[in-house]
């Protein structure tokens, strides 16, 4: 090819005969188009050949071998574990083969489908035979990479106390770009090639199952430095990690000149990207699709497409690598990677459950499929160290797998979280389900199901209305307790909302008591808003006001339309404290702080949009004369006039939570 000749055009927009202007990684029009996935260039050789005019620099021999190797990159090795196969399940035709080999060879005997490639050894992959997205990529990474850690501070040492494996593998990985790879990392364009190709070849390993964390992050620290490597990195640095552990500093904060939450994402997604185009999947790329997911959540919103996109990803890898089918039985032997798992199935788990109690789509991982025990609530630290601390940790849970020390580890949390998802798995299945009739007896049981797991949790979880007012409570407990909480108030306002939907309920005040229970927390907590440090913890503000006091506030606002209870001469006796000026205190409090959303927020819409609403259901409330009290009630719904409020903004469902505008009321 003449070293003059332009790049050809990019598959889609060639396939379309539209004109591209060959940028790359992405070209403009399918940026534009939101196909930067779908951006590909077929013909290789034009970067190889503008590359072949820079001058060669004095490399080793293992990479001037790499360099020099024949074109074999797009082919995967299939690791011992044969995961390039991936999970099948009991409806597989894998399940028939197996089960034939257990009838031929017996219990004890049989064939491995990867036996014939436990020997194999990956060829080296060869740069120039990268497509060129993969490299510019590659290298987009490592510039950015580059340019954020301050090269004027030294990389602190790894630290000698007990950590996570999270902060360990950090240091490390830190470690390796300062010693093995400073020299390439801090190079010319030739040396982030070598580097570039370093990490394709080992993201081309596979990542095995170990017993402890160290020997399990020795796969990707060190001269094993992979893609996953560098994504954690970007994923650290806007600190997107279980809910303990993202309020805190990590090796991250001391090495970066500064924070940049889109070059952040782009190379996580870049990262993820490459990992992918070299092996199929493993627990680490797994952890990173579920916490680009939450980034994405952070950035984008909830109701937005990518944070949907990249978490249905996650879920897509879960089941792929078959962790949503994990092992319970009384042979289980824990370990860190098997606790890890767990954890991870758990969490992603989670927030799918949550997801579509925000958003009313259907959930991409029921329940029903999967088989998701509890990971054991130990210590990151004691997760993350030798065999024989782990086994003393084990020991000294209880009966049910909870600490016995009453704090609050990143396992409390996911552990609690797990078990108000998998009820509300139940209560989504019965909301969303379009063709099966509703059963009451069955929502009844849910409701005691769902008080008698929040009553069961751990004390240092449990919320108290004194612990408002209690100053020995550390804030992050308090913050903690609050949204565990309001999750469990979550589920029960679901339970109510269906047994109003479906039949007589059986106490007439429970969905109102439950609906002001959720604006007041959620109030009482934005309230204490400045006193949380963290920025890290004030990101998730706006999202619950969304999530749990708009809801709760549109049932308020019912009531005040339609005096249902709060406005009869026994309502004291039927709801202590529910009168109308209750309610209108709470409801004034909600529009006060959903005014306080900033525009550039993803949820400043439809922050605006219930704010403009709440208030005119409150104007309409207090500007009513005395002598139209009577006909109040009736002309509420006719007289108020909701044709400026757009139905737009109110588009994310909500399990009905967010249509209470065209509803007859809450009784």
């Amino acid at each position: 090819m003449a070293r003059n000749r332009r790049f050809p055009p990019c598959l889609p927009c060639r396939s379309r005969k539209l004109a591209c202007d060959r940028s790359q990684p992405t070209c403009n029009r399918c940026l534009r188009a939101r196909r930067r996935i779908n951006c590909v260039y077929s013909d290789s050789s034009a970067l190889v050949t503008a590359a072949s005019g820079q001058s060669r620099v004095s490399i080793p021999a293992t990479e001037r071998n790499i360099a020099e190797s024949p074109p074999n990159v797009l082919r995967k090795h299939a690791n011992d574990d044969a995961m390039n196969h991936g999970y099948f399940g009991n409806t597989s035709h894998n399940s028939l083969l197996e089960e034939t080999q257990r009838n031929l060879f017996g219990a004890k005997r049989t064939l491995s489908p990867s036996s014939s490639a436990r020997k194999r050894v990956p060829s080296p992959v060869a740069w120039g035979d990268l497509r060129p997205p993969l490299r510019e990529s590659a290298l987009y990474v490592l510039r950015c990479l580059r340019d954020h850690l301050d090269d004027q501070v030294s990389f602190p040492p790894p630290s000698r106390e007990r950590q996570g494996w999270v902060l360990i593998a950090i240091d490390r990985i830190l470690a390796s770009l300062q010693v093995q790879f400073k020299q390439y990392l801090r190079g010319s364009e030739s040396d982030l090639h070598i580097l570039a190709g370093t990490l394709c070849n080992n993201t081309r390993q596979p990542v095995k199952d170990e017993r402890c964390a160290s020997s399990w992050i020795d796969q990707f620290c060190g001269s094993n430095l992979r893609w996953e490597s560098m994504g954690l990195l970007w994923a650290a640095s806007e600190h997107v990690s279980d809910d303990v552990d993202s309020l805190r500093n990590n090796p991250m904060d001391f090495v970066t000149k500064r924070r940049c939450p889109d070059t952040a994402r782009a190379c996580l997604t870049y990262s993820i990207e490459l990992a992918r185009a070299f092996t199929e999947g493993n627990d680490l790329l797994l952890d990173l699709c579920r916490r680009k997911a939450v980034l994405d959540s952070v950035l984008d919103g909830d109701s937005r497409i990518p944070s949907y996109a990249s978490h249905g990803l996650a879920v897509t890898m879960l089941t792929y690598l078959g962790l949503h089918v994990l092992d319970n039985g009384y042979a289980y032997q824990p370990s860190f990677c098997a606790e890890n798992q767990r954890r991870l199935a758990a969490q992603i788990f989670a927030t799918d459950k949550f997801g579509v109690a925000f958003t009313g789509r259907p959930p991409l991982l029921p329940l029903g499929y999967c088989s998701m025990p509890l990971p054991l609530d130990l210590r990151d630290e004691d997760l993350a160290s030798n065999e024989v601390t782990l086994s003393q940790a084990i020991e000294s849970l209880d009966d049910r797998g909870w600490n016995t020390a009453g704090e609050v580890y990143p396992a409390t949390l996911i552990r609690a979280r797990h078990i108000i998802a998998a009820i509300r798995d139940e209560l989504l299945g019965i909301a969303l389900h379009k063709h099966n009739s509703v059963d009451i007896e069955q929502l009844r049981r849910i409701r005691t199901q769902q008080i008698t797991a929040a009553a069961s949790l751990p004390s240092g979880l449990i919320y108290r209305a004194e612990d408002l007012d209690d100053p020995t409570l550390p804030l992050e407990r308090l913050y903690f307790k609050i949204t565990i909480q309001l999750d469990h108030l979550k589920n029960t306002f679901f339970v109510e909302r269906l047994l109003h939907a479906h039949g007589p309920p059986d106490t007439p005040t429970d969905l109102l008591l439950t609906s002001f229970g959720l604006v007041r927390l959620t109030i009482e907590l934005w309230k204490r808003r400045d006193s949380f440090s963290s920025p890290f913890m004030r990101r998730d503000f706006e999202w619950m006001l969304l999530e749990y006091g708009v809801p709760g506030g549109g049932i308020l606002c019912q009531e005040l339309l339609q005096s249902t209870y709060s406005g009869r001469s026994n309502s004291t006796a039927l709801a202590p404290g529910l009168t109308p000026s209750a309610i209108v205190q709470q409801l004034s409090l909600l529009v006060a702080f959903l005014e306080w959303i900033l525009r550039r927020t993803p949820t400043s819409a439809s922050c605006a949009s219930c704010k403009q609403l709440i208030e005119r259901v409150l104007d309409h409330h207090l500007n009513v004369p005395a002598e139209a009290q009577g006909d109040y009630e009736v002309a509420a719904w006719t007289d108020l006039n909701w044709g400026s409020i757009s139905p737009v903004h109110f588009g994310l469902e909500l399990l009905n939570t967010f249509d209470w505008v065209g509803q007859e009321g809450s009784g």
